[in-house]
C-alpha cells in the first residue's frame, strides 16, 4: 500500500509538505505542489478521504477550462458560470485548451497545483480515463464536465439533449421531402456529436430513408477544417440541407 511517506520519497519533500498539500492546510508553492501531484499520479496514491475533510482554507477559486475563445456558444457559458460564481463570493479563473488534449491536462494540472476549489471542464479528451481518474478523482477535487461526457467517468454532467435535437432536426426536413442532408459533426469521441449522428440516423431509419453515407462528414470542429471537409466531400452533387452541431462548423 503506498504511504504518504512513499510520495514524499518520490517528491522529494517532507511527510509534512505532501500531507499540507493533499489536505490544503498550508500553502505549498505551485512548483512543490505539482512534483507532489505528479507522484501521486505516478504512484496511484490515494489520499485519505478523512484526511481531506479536514481541509480549512479554500482559495475561492474556480478553474474554467475552455476549449475556443471564438465559440460565441463557451463565451456565453462562460459569461453564465463568471455571472452566479461571482454573485457568490467566488473568483473564475478561465483558460483556454484550443481543443488539444495536452494543453488541457496542462491546464487541469496548473488548477490543482494552484489548490482550486472545483474545476468546470469542457474537454478535448473525453477517452482519457485514466487522467481524469487519478488527477480528478483521485484527489477528490469538485468537478463538473459540461456538453462532453467523459467515458467511464462518474462525474457530474451537464449538456443539451443532442439527440433528440438532431433527431427533430432531421425528421423535419424528411417530412418536407428533403433527401440529401448533410450533417457536419465534431469528433464522433465527443459525446455530444456522437449523441447528434445517433439522432440524424435514427431519423432516416424511421423514416424508411436510405442515409447518404458521404454527407456524414466529420471534423475538428474548427472554421478551417470544415470548410476544407466541404469542399472535398460535398461534391459533385450538393447536399439539399446543412445540419452542424456548432457555430463554427455552420
Amino acid at each position: 500500500m503506498i504511504t504518504l511517506k512513499d510520495v514524499a520519497r518520490d517528491a522529494g519533500v517532507s511527510i509534512a509538505t505532501v500531507s499540507c498539500c493533499l489536505s490544503g492546510s498550508r500553502n505549498v508553492s505551485p512548483k512543490t505542489r505539482m512534483k507532489i501531484l505528479d507522484s501521486v499520479e505516478k504512484l496511484k496514491y490515494i489520499p485519505n478521504s478523512s484526511a481531506r475533510n479536514l481541509k480549512k482554507h479554500t482559495t475561492k477559486n474556480i478553474g474554467v477550462v475552455l476549449t475556443d475563445i471564438t465559440e460565441t456558444y463557451h463565451s456565453n457559458i462562460f459569461k453564465g458560470i463568471s455571472s452566479f460564481l461571482h454573485r457568490n463570493g467566488y473568483n473564475t479563473n478561465a483558460a483556454f485548451s484550443n481543443g488539444a488534449a495536452y494543453m488541457e491536462g496542462k491546464i487541469i494540472k496548473e488548477f490543482i497545483s494552484q489548490n482550486a476549489d472545483g474545476i468546470l471542464i469542457i474537454t478535448s479528451m473525453p477517452d482519457n480515463t485514466d487522467f481524469f481518474e487519478s488527477r480528478i478523482l483521485g484527489h477528490e477535487i469538485p468537478c463538473v464536465f459540461i456538453d462532453r461526457k467523459p467515458a467511464g467517468i462518474p462525474a457530474d454532467f451537464v449538456g443539451f439533449d443532442n439527440y433528440s435535437t438532431v433527431y427533430r432536426l432531421t425528421e423535419q426536413l424528411l417530412r418536407r421531402n428533403y433527401r440529401r442532408i448533410a450533417l457536419i459533426t465534431g469528433p464522433s469521441s465527443y459525446s455530444s456529436e456522437s449523441d447528434s449522428i445517433l439522432g440524424y440516423q435514427k431519423a432516416f431509419q424511421e423514416h424508411g430513408v436510405s442515409m447518404d453515407a458521404s454527407l456524414l462528414l466529420e471534423t475538428n470542429m474548427s472554421r478551417e477544417d470544415s470548410f476544407q471537409a466541404v469542399l472535398d466531400r460535398l461534391k459533385p452533387e450538393a447536399p439539399e440541407a446543412i445540419i452542424t452541431t456548432s457555430e463554427n462548423i455552420a
